[in-house]
This record gives structure tokens, sequence and C-alpha cells, in this order.
């Protein structure tokens, strides 16, 4: 039984120096809290935001979920009034969906769809060649298809602003170029 209880008393000693140790760096840092308000306070924020985009980085199968949602208000609006660059973009991307080239690249507080040459699945050489594979450079200036930060995928929802208002139906002065049959 001793050999128990002396486990316990240098547990017991060990919790209560842990217990002491943040307490006096508590201390500290609210003396420093104190002293200098303003920087504590905007480092806290910093902090607090810097957690937060953590939190609400995007995955992949949010990409795909906000991808089959634009894709069904795109099919609610008739063929002649629908805008044919949201049209284009997300036939792109049901292409590259499809072909399982798709993929993320994690940078922690932000996500990045991209697509590669070939599928993961695929068998050939040059889609498991490190030497072929594409550099970081030109993932982020060819490949790159959206941007996710705050939990919100930027580019799809910009190129959906306006998926209802066909640029080809209007002419220059604001008049339509030939009335419209639905």
């Amino acid at each position: 039984m001793s050999i128990f209880r002396s486990g316990v008393n240098k547990f017991r000693a060990f919790g209560v120096n842990i217990l002491s140790d943040y307490k006096e760096a508590l201390k500290d840092v609210g003396q420093r809290f104190r002293e200098r308000p303003i920087r504590y306070w905007s480092l806290t924020g910093v902090g607090a935001f810097t957690l937060a985009a953590f939190h609400k980085n995007p995955e992949l199968q949010d990409f795909l979920d906000d991808h089959l949602k634009y894709n069904k208000e795109l099919t609610v609006v008739p063929q002649p009034i629908r805008n044919p660059h949201p049209e284009n973009f997300h036939t792109r991307i049901d292409t590259i969906i499809n072909q399982k080239k798709i993929r993320r690249f994690n940078l922690i507080f932000l996500s990045l769809i991209y697509f590669e040459d070939h599928s993961s699945e695929s068998g050939l050489f040059a889609a498991h060649c490190s030497y072929l594979q594409p550099s970081y450079l030109e993932i982020i200036s060819e490949r790159v298809i959206d941007i996710g930060f705050w939990g919100i995928w930027w580019k799809s929802r910009a190129v959906m602003e306006e998926f209802d208002v066909n640029p080809h139906e209007w002419n220059s002065d604001g008049t339509p170029t030939s009335p419209v049959s639905l």
C-alpha cells in the first residue's frame, strides 16, 4: 500500500505544481494585458479570427454540395434567359468531377479546388510519377477552379451572381435583341 500512496502523493504534487504554474502564467498575462490593452485586444481578435477561419475552412464535399445546388438553380432558368458563362463554368466542373480529376489543396485557413491531368485511380505512369506532376505555381496560376474561405466558395458564388441574365439578350442601349418566347 505504501507504493500506491507514494504514487498518489507524487501525482498530487505534480498536479499542484502544474496548477500553480498556470496560475502564475495567467497572472502574468493579466498584468501585461492591463499594461498594453490595445495590443493584447488586437492580438486576441486576430487569434479569434484565425481560429474561426481554421474552423470554417470548407472541405471538398462542401464544394460538391454547392456545385449541385448551383446546378439545380441553373436548370430552373430557361435556356434563352440563362447566362452562358455560369453554364459553361459548371459544365466544365461536371466534366472534371466525372473524370475524377478534382482535388482539394488545404492551406489551413483556406482551400483551393483544382484539377489534375489524370484520375487518382488511373494506372498510367504519368498519373503516379512525381516528376510529371504539376508544380505549385502551375496549380495556382492555371488549374485553380475555386477558392474556399470562411465556409464560402468565392469564385462559384461570383459566377452565379447573375446566372439568370443573358448578356447576349440585350443591346448596348438596353433594348432586347429579339423578343424571347418561353
